[in-house]
């Protein structure tokens, strides 16, 4: 792992509850062990690698490399990776030289990633981030509540749905996402208005999502892209380039 990666995997978290003390695997080192590994190599975000889009949950690996990281043999990776394999903790697909792992469930271990994850990038070395301390202290305290709600989310609503955006707050199902990505027909647009999105539920212009009304964040994105595609020349410059600027507040008012 790159100094880069380390550096932000130092900065973020991951949450276990005591159930797992009754979990099957508990009391098998290698298993056990290899399960936590996964769960602090797991992207918390999605992230490209060499062309291909590796998921949040999932990270690219070998077993030479998980042998290497862990400290166990390579015949005990084996054998811990088909144990949790066996039990749908993780899947696993191979390629020539690489592995896509993905946690199962990963939202009930990390499901409030971006709250620890505060980074801003020098503009004149963009190569070289920063963690700026204050300004996580700051998303901390006002994301608390957020983090509260996250906890509270039933395992049934975690393992269904998941959150999306700069600030990991829009929630939806892979169904709901799939059925925005047909109506608005452009994968980068769907991401812009997620993350506007996020950034008003970030500033309290939105509300959170709770399970009582699980269709909130579809709703609001499908009627935000209504509003978007009958007004084009307010999210259009010459250029024909997004205008980055807080669309919600006027959508509120025509609702």
């Amino acid at each position: 792992m790159n100094i880069k990666k380390l550096e932000q995997f130092n900065n973020s978290k991951i949450t276990l509850n005591r159930k797992i003390l009754n979990w099957e695997w508990y009391d098998c080192l290698p298993v056990f062990k290899l399960f936590i590994h996964c769960l602090l190599r797991a992207n918390f975000k999605d992230e490209k690698w060499h062309g291909m889009l590796i998921e949040r949950g999932q990270f690219v690996t070998s077993l030479p490399k998980l042998s290497s990281e862990t400290g166990l043999t390579i015949m005990q990776v084996r054998t811990a990776l088909k144990s949790l394999k066996s039990t749908k903790e993780i899947t696993c697909k191979t390629t020539n030289r690489n592995s896509i792992i993905t946690v199962k469930n990963y939202n009930l271990y990390q499901h409030n990633n971006m709250l620890f994850n505060s980074q801003i990038t020098n503009k004149q070395q963009t190569d070289n981030i920063q963690i700026t301390t204050n300004k996580n202290d700051i998303r901390m305290n006002k994301n608390e509540n957020i983090l509260l709600l996250h906890e509270n989310f039933s395992e049934k609503f975690l393992n269904e749905f998941k959150f999306w955006g700069e600030y990991s707050n829009v929630c939806l199902s892979d169904k709901q996402k799939s059925k925005l990505l047909g109506i608005v027909m452009n994968e980068k647009i769907l991401n812009e208005l997620i993350n506007d999105l996020s950034k008003n539920i970030e500033t309290k212009k939105e509300d959170f999502i709770d399970e009582k009304h699980p269709n909130l964040h579809y709703e609001r994105l499908r009627a935000y892209w209504e509003f978007r595609r009958k007004n084009p020349n307010k999210f259009k410059n010459n250029n024909t380039e997004i205008i980055k600027e807080d669309p919600y507040e006027e959508l509120s008012k025509e609702l």
